[in-house]
């Protein structure tokens, strides 16, 4: 959790960066790292940042305290901030699986078929 939070600290603490910036980004690290403790506590299981981002999807409780934790101005803000801090999430087969689960299964469509049909006529 913490290899990829260096990485991006380096990079907001630059000399170039924003004295205001630097301080928001401490405070989102902060309140990250609070939140990940106490609902840690309240699952009553070690969780690392995917299942905190799998459960922040899931339960509206938590996106409201993440939220209060992280002094973001809205939920949406406060994920931006976490898929930009952690962006394997987005490449995490367990999220894949959770936002297939929550779209539903995806129908085939006609264009899908053509697809294959023209990549078989070109071999």
């Amino acid at each position: 959790m913490f290899d990829e939070t260096v990485e991006f600290s380096l990079e907001l603490n630059s000399s170039t960066a924003d004295p205001a910036e630097r301080i928001k980004f401490n405070e989102f690290i902060s309140g990250l790292l609070k939140a990940g403790s106490f609902i840690s506590m309240i699952e009553n299981k070690k969780i690392n940042t995917t299942n905190l981002f799998l459960l922040l999807l899931e339960k509206k409780e938590y996106q409201d305290f993440f939220v209060d934790v992280t002094s973001t101005k809205n939920f949406r803000e406060a994920i931006s901030l976490l898929l930009q801090l952690y962006p394997n999430l987005v490449k995490s087969k367990f999220t894949k699986s959770y936002i297939r689960k929550i779209n539903g299964p995806v129908k085939k469509t006609n264009l899908d078929s053509r697809a294959k049909r023209t990549r078989k006529a070109h071999l």
